[in-house]
């Protein structure tokens, strides 16, 4: 019988109540009556089959907690100074750099998110080359520090940049998806129209150029309300792209 249906049985007295001295005078079959740190009315002492927790055991879990919470900042640190020696290579242009945008702990999986700008609304992937780096810096102290944290053993660390946004913002997602088809939505009718989907030719300081059936067309950047990629089209009867909707 499942926990669940035992505690039932029991609320609606259909299980007998098991004294401590009943229990004791058990121990021989290793049944055993657990103490019950609620209120009395609710279901004193029960059988072996079901255990609740004690407040002892309550408070093991409250200091458990704490410990994991000081192990993930101890391995969070390591991965954000790994970032900011890599960030002393920044270009000297001043047009990139390096952050963390994003740390989640997923089960046994580490996943920390780059990104070469400090927007985030909008990041921007960093080079694959400053990533690997981030990477292997961080594994280089965790393997120093194993017999402290025992990192490697036990989570597996994932480092990666954003991935594609639909909307385009700078002028590097402008350059990466020159070719690419678009669909820009003006605040205000141009040609007639308010939306307009072609290909990506480029965007200057005066408007943003797309092409429609092999012809150029020139749309002002003052009244472009959002440049953006399709979106992916799929079949209504598939199953797992609508799970991700």
């Amino acid at each position: 019988m499942a926990v669940p249906n035992l505690l039932k049985e029991f609320k609606e007295g259909n299980l007998e109540k098991v004294t401590s001295t009943e229990a004791g005078e058990e121990e021989h079959e290793q049944q055993e009556a657990f103490d019950n740190p609620y209120e009395e009315e609710d279901y004193t002492h029960i059988t072996k089959n079901v255990a609740l927790m004690s407040k002892m055991d309550l408070e093991r879990g409250d200091e458990a907690a704490e410990v994991g919470t000081e192990y993930r900042d101890t391995i969070e640190s390591i991965i954000l100074s790994a970032v900011e020696r890599e960030r002393a290579n920044d270009p000297k242009d001043g047009k990139e750099s390096l952050y963390v945008y994003a740390v989640k702990w997923v089960g046994n999986r580490l996943e920390v998110i780059l990104s070469s700008n400090d927007d985030e609304k909008y990041p921007e992937g960093p080079p694959m080359n400053r990533i690997l780096a981030v990477h292997r810096r961080s594994y280089n102290e965790f393997e120093l520090r194993e017999e402290e944290l025992d990192f490697t053993n036990r989570y597996e660390l994932i480092i990666s940049s954003p991935g594609v946004r639909d909307e385009l913002h700078s002028d590097r997602d402008y350059i990466s998806f020159r070719g690419f088809p678009v669909v820009v939505l003006t605040t205000e009718e141009f040609k007639k129209k308010t939306e307009f989907q072609g290909t990506l030719v480029d965007r200057d300081q005066d408007s943003v150029r797309i092409s429609i059936k092999g012809r150029i067309i020139k749309i002002p950047r003052n009244i472009c309300q959002r440049v953006a990629l399709p979106s992916a089209k799929f079949e209504s009867t598939d199953y797992e792209m609508r799970k991700l909707r």
